[in-house]
This record gives structure tokens, C-alpha cells and sequence, in this order.
């Protein structure tokens, strides 16, 4: 797990790549320093994914100059607010993808362990070695592939 934390600045967006088999999760949006001073209200924070857009939060100097969150990502995503005067901070944290690799791998390794304790006894070791050992892997790549 790393933090993670970006600065969003005005009238702009920031594209945020997250890398194979890891989740972003954005805990955090803040108003950055304001610049004339005035109060701000009611500005959108907006996530974009796919080509959609989606309104998370709406941040005010007064009622809310953070807003605490656990948005979850595991795909590219796109960040972005209607604040023309100043910046909006998101921060989180980086961290694995518990459901992804590892998981499966010992998932699989378990079933095959299980298919072949069934059948050791019954069958010979020609047929565990031919028929089951394959049609376990071919299950396997349809299902994760």
C-alpha cells in the first residue's frame, strides 16, 4: 500500500492511469488555498470513467472544504472540478487487487489437488495424467482467460 495524492488544477482535468493489479482508492478531496479570498460555494468534483462522467462530491469554503470518501477504482479514470479560481487536492492510497493473480492461482492449484486426491485411488495414473490434468487446465482458461 503507497499513498497517492494529485493536484487538480482550475478550468483543467488529469488523467490518472492505474497500473494492472492494483485498485486505487481516493479517500479524500480538498479545496486548495483560495486566491481573492472570497467564500466559494458549491463546486462539483467530478470522476470520469469510460466516457462517463459522475459527480462525487460538491465542495464549499464554508460547509465543506473536504469531503472524506472511500471511492474504490481498478481502471484509468479521469479527474476534474468546476473551481475556476483554484486547485482541488485529491489524495488515497495505492494498493493490490486482492481478487486478481495470487487469489486465482491458489484457487486453481487447490482444485486440481482436490480433483486429483478424488480420482487417485479409482483410476490409474495414465488417466489422472491425460484426461484430468488437461480438462482442469481448460477449465481453468475459460473461466480466468
Amino acid at each position: 500500500m503507497e499513498f497517492w495524492g494529485v493536484e487538480v488544477k482550475p478550468n483543467e482535468s488529469l488523467k490518472v492511469p492505474v497500473e494492472d493489479l492494483k485498485l486505487l482508492h481516493i479517500s479524500q478531496v480538498a479545496l486548495g488555498e483560495m486566491k481573492n479570498g472570497k467564500k466559494v460555494e458549491n463546486i462539483p468534483v467530478r470522476v470520469s470513467i469510460n466516457d462517463k462522467k459522475y459527480v462525487v462530491g460538491t465542495l464549499s469554503s464554508e460547509r465543506a472544504p473536504q469531503i472524506a470518501f472511500d471511492l474504490v477504482f481498478e481502471q484509468d479514470l479521469e479527474l476534474s472540478h468546476g473551481w475556476k479560481d483554484g486547485s482541488v487536492y485529491f489524495c488515497g492510497y495505492l494498493g493490490d487487487n486482492p481478487i486478481e493473480y495470487p487469489l486465482c492461482f491458489d484457487y486453481f492449484v487447490c482444485i486440481y489437488h482436490m480433483i486429483l486426491g478424488l480420482f487417485e485411488y479409482r483410476l490409474s495414473v495414465d488417466y489422472v495424467t491425460y484426461v484430468v490434468v488437461p480438462l482442469t487446465a481448460i477449465c481453468f482458461l475459460l473461466i480466468y482467460g
